[in-house]
């Protein structure tokens, strides 16, 4: 999921992650709460977010598409959920989360989510940087390591939410 305040200066890096086949998901302008905020400020918190991540598709040659929300701090308000609605937005929660802004031990992280993750989990592991919750960067390597070991494969929402439609399985 992409905060639409980490766009600037980042965008060669978010086009390489979509030629690579990635997607991104909106995660608002900033990692807060909009739980209380107004209509109109959620609204043009989406609206900013999703209009960069468009943009950046329309870079690199692939259709505009935002699918995905995720509510920061996993708060989410009705009025969020109309607005989202309205924008055909699906907020995504997580079932299987490590406290990583807390807990600083990577291998701990990684071994955590690893063992507690499913067919179907969504995992979530926030993005390190340097300087920023680097301990994730090692969270992340034990994680695609661990899954990797007990056969589960790392997959996009999208994937995941074909992958559980009946019909497609019917295909």
């Amino acid at each position: 999921m992409l905060m639409g305040k980490f766009t600037a200066g980042n965008e060669s890096g978010l086009k390489s992650l979509l030629m690579d086949g990635h997607e991104l998901g909106n995660h608002g302008l900033v990692d807060r709460s909009y739980a209380k905020d107004s209509r109109e400020d959620f609204e043009k918190a989406v609206d900013e977010c999703s209009q960069q991540i468009k943009g950046l598709q329309t870079s690199v040659g692939l259709p505009e598409c935002v699918r995905w929300f995720r509510a920061p701090h996993g708060k989410l308000s009705n009025t969020m959920s109309t607005v989202l609605q309205e924008r055909d937005l699906t907020n995504v929660m997580c079932d299987t989360y490590a406290c990583c802004p807390l807990i600083q031990d990577g291998d701990f992280i990684g071994r955590f989510l690893a063992r507690e993750a499913r067919h179907g989990s969504i995992i979530l592991i926030h993005m390190p940087e340097h300087g920023f919750r680097e301990w994730c960067f090692q969270g992340i390597e034990e994680l695609l390591g661990q899954l990797q070991l007990s056969g589960l494969k790392p997959v996009s929402i999208s994937k995941l939410s074909e992958l559980a439609n009946p019909l497609h399985l019917e295909s």
